[in-house]
């Protein structure tokens, strides 16, 4: 697994503009911290490229959520009164249940 993230970290150095359009930006996305950190160490300041988070790193590895739903969901329905969602600051009545 090493060497093939080494491959692709070298071919992304060596090779900036492959794959894409001539003149367009290579854009990464990285769906969790460690890869992105990762990622950028490999790029550096290659030009052309950039490495983004696909969500802010506050919110945690979005495949947490999918992976503890079942632990998650009765905290967050007791967070917020029973429901799934969050409401945001309105009327409770104006808050659909969901349930």
């Amino acid at each position: 697994m090493k060497a093939v993230a080494a491959i692709l970290a070298a071919g992304l150095v060596l090779f900036p503009g492959f794959g894409t359009a001539q003149g367009a930006d290579l854009r990464v996305l990285a769906s969790f911290l460690p890869m992105y950190l990762f990622t950028r160490n490999v790029v550096g300041d290659a030009p052309g490229v950039s490495v983004e988070m696909m969500l802010p790193a506050s919110l945690g590895c979005p495949h947490d959520y999918t992976e503890f739903q079942p632990q998650l969901l009765p905290l967050i329905e007791r967070s917020h009164n029973g429901r799934s969602h969050h409401c945001g600051k309105v009327p409770a009545r104006s808050c659909k249940q969901d349930r």
